[in-house]
């Protein structure tokens, strides 16, 4: 399954597009779904991995696969990478992307544009977004950016996130990822692989 996206991260202007995959792949599997996704590259360095796999409160399977920079916990890390797959889920695009915002509000009490989309269709989402601090840690702010494809009544998820220094929202200088970090995960979005399994 491809999507469209590496050209239009290029006519924003925003963004550099080309360059080579990174090393490894991380694969995550659900009932349904495989999906393979190249993994920045501070994992290349070390990383601690998480992995969890269930059902959500309502029967619905569910897989998260983080990673993080080694040397560093999930309860304070620098930066993290992650596909998260959940299936059977009862709603549109929209209605699932204004709950991952309703996320973000609740915890940086940040407008809607703080959310910034680089490029959405009816079933793909491209975007970023800026918390310059969080409610109950002022001294932190993260800017993430997600990848979210609908397939069906499933929905798959590939993001990072980096924390830092509090700063203004739309300050673009302040933000705790480097502008090369970015580039590096907007390039592999062409390049994840989504396979559904034969039932």
């Amino acid at each position: 399954m491809k999507n469209p996206f590496i050209g239009a991260l290029a006519a924003l202007g925003l963004f550099t597009a080309g360059g080579a995959l990174a090393q490894g792949v991380q694969v995550s599997e659900s009932p349904s779904l495989s999906v393979s996704v190249p993994v920045p590259p501070f994992v290349a360095e070390g990383s601690e991995p998480y992995l969890q796999s269930g059902v959500t409160p309502q029967g619905k399977p569910v897989v998260i696969n983080e990673l993080i920079p080694a040397g560093e916990s999930f309860e304070a890390w620098s930066t993290l990478f992650a596909t998260m797959i959940e299936e059977n889920l009862p709603y549109s695009l929209d209605e699932y992307l204004s709950i991952q915002y309703g996320v973000y509000r609740n915890a940086c009490g940040i407008p809607p544009e703080a959310m910034y989309f680089l490029e959405k269709t009816d079933s793909e989402a491209l975007y970023l977004i800026s918390c310059p601090k969080y409610n109950d840690n002022p001294t932190q702010g993260e800017v993430a950016v997600f990848f979210v494809l609908k397939t069906g009544d499933d929905f798959i998820k590939v993001y990072r996130h980096w924390r830092g220094a509090p700063f203004t929202l739309g300050d673009v200088a302040g933000w705790p990822a480097a502008r090369d970090a970015i580039d590096s995960f907007l390039r592999e979005v062409p390049n994840i692989k989504i396979t559904r399994k034969t039932p």
